[in-house]
C-alpha cells in the first residue's frame, strides 16, 4: 500500500503537469458553447476541463451556468422591451401584456 506522501507526490506532479498543459494551450479551454452545454450535461462532465474540481464544485459550477442562461434571457427580454419603448407610441401598446 502506496504512504500518504507517496500519494501527495503523484497528486502534485499531476496538478503541475495539468498547470503546464493550462499554460502552454494544451488543456481545453471552455467557452461560451461549453457553458450552455453544461446547464444540460450532468456536473462531472465538467471534469474535461477541469480534473481536480470537486463534487461540490462541478454542482455549483453547473449551477452557476444556469444562472447565467438565465440572465441570457433576461438580457434579450430587456433589449426588445427597450426597442419597442424606443419605437414609438403605436409600439408601445405591445410592452403591456394581458393575461398569464
Amino acid at each position: 500500500m502506496p504512504s500518504a506522501c507517496c500519494f501527495c507526490v503523484v497528486a502534485c506532479r499531476r496538478g503541475a503537469a495539468f498547470r503546464l498543459l493550462l499554460l502552454c494551450g494544451g488543456a481545453p479551454q471552455p467557452g461560451l458553447l461549453d457553458l450552455a452545454r453544461a446547464t444540460i450535461q450532468p456536473p462531472h462532465a465538467l471534469l474535461a476541463f477541469n480534473p481536480f474540481l470537486s463534487n461540490a464544485s462541478c454542482a455549483r459550477l453547473k449551477e452557476a451556468s444556469l444562472f447565467w442562461g438565465q440572465l441570457c434571457v433576461l438580457e434579450d427580454r430587456l433589449r426588445r422591451a427597450a426597442a419597442l419603448a424606443e419605437a414609438g407610441r403605436e409600439s408601445q401598446a405591445l410592452l403591456i401584456r394581458v393575461g398569464p
